[in-house]
């Protein structure tokens, strides 16, 4: 079987060749159009000597290079697609190439095009996210654009190509695989994408603040590529690629910093970076078009929105990501770095294999291009091309000063009325409750050091980071909630729930990282929790579902909000919701509660099992679940506290909420699990996390070195006699 690959002597399509070769694909066709791209593929060979490269030189736009190109090959990888330049230069190189490429594999008399498969490598461009709002997920089935005319040149070609391909699908039933990457970063691509933000002039603006982003480090985008492409399933299909732990802009842009160069950079957030949008375009738009109106409130909210995004239909094809995320950046940074320091010392331009992370400015209004200096006419030419960087600097500043003036007191204005309609989270249990008791100056466990030092060597949080789960839903119930019946589950826990024959359920609410109330117990925790105030009661459900007219749990605790329990909770031994046998709901912070600016709590935090001590407890803990640490490691029911020393200045002012909560009120160690902090789902808030610059890893810059231990008491042995405080 033959194999094309067109693009094959670009940043990605390099990577796509070996990947196609580690999979045994031995007799390949590479199609480039730079003989000076060819010496990596060359490279290959020796690498891999039992295969059969052939390298094929053309363009794309030439019919009759199409037609050789496509001789007798059974699959075609197309990688080919402009990338930079003036709009006729890029739907050129995507749409009427992949035309010509199209009728080239329809005109063939060996092999017919229904006998074919096409693999089409498009982008995250094409999807239309504009209209889902603020924070939505984008998956396979988020609708296309439907405005490309407000979107990048870059991206409207994309979209134009990949439609392009599904009409001749349709016509002549080959085929076809779609395949839709991400942010692709590696050695020998750029710096930034458009998601961190702007590079004007010596200024950086960064924009993505706390948005995720869909990087595909090179190596792992090939080889989901080459997983999709020739998969039997995938025909018909499309594919979203990118990593599995995304960075968010900030910290790309933290950890560029620190590992290439300083850069001078100016963080807008998102109303901000509307504001000066319209700003630009109304300026664009009175100017007569004097200046081009780089960034719109369309462009920035398909760029800067904070959507979220999934990877499980390529995993369900048997991906796997081949390099880390944090291995994958500092490589990156490695190359970055080592540019920086050849430019320095011979004055060359950097140059880039790859626009998909480079440019950051469209190449129509480059304003750092260089300008030769070998005649007084280039040097008149050179003078000429800055006034256009001068006018759009002026602009830029003078806009974000008029912006500023006239928005200054609206801003504080809505700000206001917004926070007046926060009403501040009521403590759910009397004053004297544990979980409000002010520890700043308590005193440290003797073994605070040796517990912290431990965890520290055995990885620290798990996944190495603290990150942020946003699945919890906390309920609200009033006097007219709907009560239902109540099943016992088939592995209820009698001895440690408490007696219930009906539970409130709200409408429109769910069970946890559910849209709804049906839950899998067998794959999820399936968390349920419904705060009654009116009378007084919490209910905290575990591996709940909602069936045939009835809620089904495996446990069941009802918290009463009137009682400060003792150091024994609900009773020693007994578990909760939780494995250390807490309340859930009173442990987890809130999106208003960041919005008010105070977290009057103490947090819920998890570590892997590994890393909690085995078969003993601490008060206010009263169960251990099933660690499997040694003694050196700290027990179910530790409560850590963040150091006084620890300077805020790393986070963002969202996360110094939390953090200073931290400090006052500390963090529990509540169950076994990853993801080490879980935050109220904000579907329940009148406050947004998106509103609040506030994502999953806000807080990674915290670690397990930045605590210290409270004192703990005597350690519990755990027997799991459960006797409950009745």
């Amino acid at each position: 079987m033959k194999v094309l690959v067109t693009g094959a002597g670009g940043f990605l399509g390099v990577h796509v060749v070996e990947r196609l070769l580690a999979h045994g694909q031995t007799d390949i066709r590479c199609f480039l159009r730079d003989r000076g791209k060819a010496r990596r593929l060359l490279e290959l060979v020796e690498s891999y000597p039992s295969s059969q490269l052939e390298l094929c030189y053309g363009n794309l736009r030439s019919k009759s290079d199409c037609a050789r190109a496509t001789a007798d090959v059974s699959v075609v990888f197309h990688l080919a697609a402009g990338l930079k330049g003036a709009p006729a230069e890029l739907f050129a190189d995507s749409v009427a190439s992949s035309r010509n490429l199209l009728e080239a594999l329809e005109g063939r008399q060996d092999i017919s095009l229904q006998s074919t498969r096409v693999v089409l490598v498009s982008s995250f461009g094409v999807y239309g996210v504009v209209p889902l709002g603020r924070g939505a997920r984008v998956n396979e089935e988020t609708p296309l654009e439907s405005h490309p005319e407000l979107r990048d040149t870059y991206s409207h070609s994309k979209l134009r190509q990949e439609q392009l391909f599904w009409d001749f699908q349709r016509k002549d039933h080959f085929e076809l695989v779609v395949l839709r990457p991400g942010v692709i970063y590696g050695p020998g691509g750029g710096p930034f994408s458009n998601r961190v933000g702007l590079q004007i002039g010596p200024v950086f603006f960064h924009l993505g603040g706390s948005n995720l982003l869909p990087l595909s480090y090179v190596e792992n985008c090939a080889e989901a590529i080459v997983v999709a492409g020739i998969h039997p399933d995938s025909a018909g299909q499309v594919y979203n690629l990118h990593d599995d732990e995304l960075p968010t802009a900030s910290q790309y842009l933290r950890a560029y910093k620190k590992g290439v160069k300083k850069v001078r950079s100016i963080r807008l957030p998102y109303f901000v970076t509307r504001m000066l949008a319209w700003t630009l375009e109304t300026y664009h738009r009175r100017s007569q078009g004097q200046l081009p109106a780089i960034i719109t409130r369309y462009k920035a909210a398909a760029a800067w929105g904070g959507n979220k995004f999934g990877n499980a239909k390529v995993h369900s094809l048997g991906w796997r990501q081949l390099v880390t995320t944090r291995d994958g950046m500092a490589a990156t940074f490695d190359f970055l770095r080592a540019q920086n320091a050849t430019v320095a010392s011979t004055g060359a331009t950097p140059r880039s294999d790859s626009e998909t992370i480079g440019a950051v400015i469209p190449a129509a209004i480059d304003l750092e291009k260089n300008i030769c200096e070998d005649s007084q006419q280039q040097k008149e030419k050179k003078t000429i091309m800055a006034y256009p960087r001068v006018l759009f600097v002026s602009v830029l500043g003078v806009g974000a000063i008029i912006t500023g003036f006239l928005y200054h007191d609206h801003i504080a204005r809505v700000k206001a009325a917004w926070l007046e309609h926060i009403t501040p989270p009521a403590p759910y249990f009397p004053p004297g409750a544990v979980w409000t008791q002010d520890i700043s100056h308590a005193s440290v466990d003797p073994q605070s050091a040796t517990m912290i030092s431990w965890l520290a060597d055995a990885g620290g949080w798990g996944h190495g980071r603290m990150q942020v789960d946003f699945g919890l839903r906390v309920l609200q119930a009033s006097p007219s909630t709907p009560m239902v019946t109540f099943h016992k589950g088939p592995a209820f826990m009698a001895a440690d729930s408490d007696k219930v024959s009906v539970f409130p359920m709200p409408v429109g609410g769910g069970i946890e990282a559910q849209p709804g109330y049906q839950c899998d117990i067998d794959q999820d925790d399936c968390h349920l929790l419904v705060v009654d105030r009116s009378h007084g009661k919490l209910y905290e459900a575990y591996q709940a579902n909602y069936a045939d007219n009835a809620l089904s749990a495996n446990f069941v605790a009802v918290w009463d909000l009137n009682r400060v329990y003792p150091p024994s909770g609900r009773g020693d031994q007994c578990t909760s919701g939780d494995a250390a046998g807490f309340p859930i709901a009173p442990l987890v912070f809130s999106a208003d509660e960041i919005a008010l600016g105070s977290i009057n709590h103490a947090i819920r935090f998890t570590l892997p099992n590994p890393r909690i001590r085995a078969h003993v407890f601490v008060h206010p803990a009263t169960h251990a679940g099933a660690p499997r640490g040694p003694v050196s490691a700290p027990p179910m029911g530790a409560r850590f506290r963040l150091k006084s020393s620890f300077d805020m200045s790393k986070l963002t002012p969202a996360a110094q909420v939390v953090a200073r909560a931290m400090q006052k009120y500390g963090i529990f160690l509540s169950d076994g699990g990853n993801i080490a902090l879980t935050a109220q789902n904000d579907a329940d808030t009148k406050a947004k996390y998106t509103d609040m610059d506030f994502g999953p890893h806000d807080l990674q810059d915290i670690k397990v070195t930045d605590f210290e231990i409270v004192n703990m008491g005597t350690p519990i042995r755990l027997t799991d006699d459960c006797v409950l405080n009745r």
